[in-house]
């Protein structure tokens, strides 16, 4: 999934005040770091479900006078449907455990394994939202929209 905002700046000065708030904006539970080695550079929030991180890579589309800047939503080193389609899986799965058989240690194991996944999705999204917030305010930026890419 792809987001974007723009802004009235060039690339290389929006490139360094990333590099200047990556890790002076962090907050007590949310750490943000942006790797500015990487083609292309990415964003990285610390403590991702399942170990997991939301991430995102960093592109730029310049327009007269301003830059878009588009945000790759990722979970880590996968796209960010990623989650959602294991999130489904595991519903399916746990749903299909349950009816199988009326054992108290299934119905144990497909809520759990129901749960999980969705767990995991509430703290993608989670990290997600806060990933653009956080970059959107560095930037002072208006927030980011879905925009197909």
């Amino acid at each position: 999934m792809h987001v974007h905002t723009a802004v009235e700046a060039d690339p290389a000065q929006v490139r360094a005040v990333f590099r200047q708030a990556s890790d002076s904006s962090g907050t007590a539970n949310i750490t943000l770091s942006f790797d500015d080695a990487r083609t292309p550079p990415k964003f990285r929030v610390a403590g991702g479900a399942f170990g997991v991180a939301p991430s995102a890579e960093l592109m730029f589309d310049e327009q007269r006078g301003r830059v878009d800047v588009i945000l790759r939503l990722m979970w880590g080193p996968l796209p960010a449907p990623f989650p959602r389609a294991v999130a489904l899986v595991g519903v399916l799965a746990g749903a299909a455990l349950t009816i199988s058989t009326q054992a108290p240690w299934a119905l144990a194991a497909g809520l759990g394994l129901a749960l999980a996944p969705l767990w995991a999705l509430f703290r993608q999204r989670r990290g997600e939202r806060e990933l653009q917030t956080r970059i959107a305010g560095i930037m002072g930026a208006a927030p980011f929209v879905p925009r197909p890419h």
